[in-house]
């Protein structure tokens, strides 16, 4: 993510000042409200950073009560959904697309997060888990 930051930087498609990205172990320093994190992530892979932000087990970032999470998802292989019922979420992600999903985390507590279009065999396991702090 860094290098396509760096590149994206370099031909001109992203204009970001030199103080405007910060080392993530400096995250902490700075208020909430001032902090905005792109990660990537890649079918629930339990290494990804986005897995581990969402299931509590990043060292430096959390999903905290109130704040907005907006996730850009997609799928390369086939039809999925993206479901979070507490939080109202139920988007489909057809096939090859890119569909944003965004909504404020606005209670405590673990949620369940799983696909909501039957995708094929490897359904049922497609599942996950968002915690709030």
């Amino acid at each position: 993510m860094k290098t396509n930051i760096q590149i994206a930087r370099n031909l001109g498609y992203m204009k970001i000042g030199k103080d405007v990205l910060i080392p993530l172990e400096e995250i902490g320093k700075y208020r909430d409200d001032k902090i905005l994190v792109l990660c990537t992530g890649a079918q629930g892979e339990p290494q990804a950073q986005l897995m581990r932000i969402a299931s509590g087990e990043h060292r430096y970032i959390q999903v905290k009560k109130g704040d907005t999470v907006r996730l850009q998802i997609t799928s390369m292989d086939t039809d999925h959904g993206f479901a979070i019922a507490e939080f109202g979420v139920n988007a489909t992600i057809p096939a090859g697309k890119t569909v944003t999903v965004e909504f404020v985390a606005d209670r405590q507590g673990t949620f369940t997060t799983q696909c909501s279009v039957f995708c094929g065999t490897g359904h049922p396991d497609m599942q996950g888990t968002l915690i709030v702090e």
